[in-house]
């Protein structure tokens, strides 16, 4: 361990000791502390870096591999599984419906309707109302607004577009 610590030790200045030498070996006090000298791990080789990072941790007691309480594992498990199948049944549904293509057309038949078409005018009065609002937020409040009245209607040309996808 030493000959590997000599090899690959690079100097640096070394303050911040505090809590961390509780988990420090006695050479590892000794470069860290009095050396003022910092272990990079990044300049050992990587075939002996992992050796050396397994070897740290078997030493702190860590096992190998963890598996959760009893009771966490179940809701893990369950949450997992669950994930799994949400990932599976969208991946399913996103290669039977192009969203893009119906929200294109959704868009395109709504645009002349909802969309604001006298913008300027529409800003410049509702700043007389609400002084501090931005421009991009009026747009986008009008915008929700006419889009949450028209909310039926969408819904209908959407579930249509699905409908006549497969």
């Amino acid at each position: 361990m030493s000959s590997m610590l000599a090899r690959y030790m690079t100097r640096h200045s070394w303050s911040r000791l505090r809590a961390a030498s509780a988990a420090l070996t006695d050479l590892e006090l000794e470069y860290f502390g009095e050396r003022k000298i910092r272990f990079e791990i990044n300049g050992i080789d990587a075939d002996e870096r992992m050796a050396y990072v397994e070897e740290r941790l078997r030493e702190a007691g860590i096992r190998p591999k963890y598996v959760p309480p009893a009771d966490e594992l179940a809701e893990l498990v369950a949450d997992d599984f669950d994930a799994t199948i949400q990932l599976r049944v969208a991946s399913v549904i996103d290669s039977l419906v192009d969203k893009e293509a119906i929200v294109t057309t959704v868009t395109e038949r709504l645009r002349e309707r909802l969309q604001l078409t006298d913008a300027e005018d529409f800003i410049r009065e509702r700043f007389e109302e609400e002084p501090a609002a931005s421009w991009s937020d009026v747009v986008d409040v009008e915008h929700r607004r006419r889009t949450r009245a028209s909310r039926e209607e969408i819904e209908e040309m959407v579930r249509e577009a699905v409908v006549t996808t497969r």
